[in-house]
């Protein structure tokens, strides 16, 4: 059976030289060099498959953990869920440790989801709250207290902030956050816009005063 890549060459060589002949070296070397291409682009394409499933399987790992305690801050802010297991304390040290996750393995995500990781997170907490003060939730204090009844305590209102954002825009903010990383770890298709990729200080909005609906 003919070798194909060599008639092939021997194809090129001759249409080039305008001959039925060529040097006898010329066609296996070159036959050579064709298959030691071919090789090292299949050698870096299984290296390059190789590091995004390692990459992808060290998202995921974070994806785990990450996500959970997301998903804990949205349901207290809106009052959805299981919110009354959560404590403003605990919500702080989950913001500490999806912090530290994120800044520590931010060389493994793209832009896009820390920024959308960002938005989200300013969304949920006023930080820069003074020297040696930890950052607040941006929770609406008369909803919560609604929602609470008799088991609200009056301690926790020290660590709910003065603004909050909309209920539509952390919403935006949660989604974005959660579809890019799902984008990330190859699990849907990675979003073109984020929807809260706009001016922050639009979205906030005063705590109501005593006695107004939540």
């Amino acid at each position: 059976m003919p070798d194909p890549v060599g008639t092939c060459v021997a194809c090129i060589v001759n249409a080039g030289t305008g001959s039925s002949s060529a040097p006898v070296w010329l066609i296996p070397a070159l036959t050579a060099a064709f298959a030691l291409l071919g090789a090292w682009i299949a050698i870096g394409f299984d290296r390059r498959k190789a590091i995004n499933q390692e990459l992808i399987k060290r998202r995921l790992e974070q994806y785990d953990v990450v996500l959970p305690l997301a998903n804990d801050l949205y349901c207290y802010l809106l009052c959805r869920g299981h919110f009354r297991a959560l404590r403003p304390d605990t919500l702080l040290t989950n913001k500490r440790e999806m912090d530290r996750i994120m800044y520590v393995h931010a060389s493994l995500f793209s832009r896009k989801l820390l920024r959308s990781y960002h938005r989200f997170m300013a969304d949920c907490f006023a930080t820069y709250q003074g020297a040696g003060r930890p950052a607040r939730l941006r929770a609406r204090e008369l909803r919560l207290k609604n929602q609470f009844g008799s088991d609200w305590q009056a301690t926790w209102e020290s660590s709910l902030a003065e603004t909050f954002v909309t209920d539509a825009a952390l919403d935006a903010s949660y989604n974005d956050f959660v579809q890019m990383f799902g984008a990330e770890i190859g699990a849907r298709r990675r979003p073109l816009f984020l929807m809260r990729d706009w001016q922050y200080g639009s979205q906030l909005e005063n705590q109501a005063p005593a006695g107004s609906a939540a």
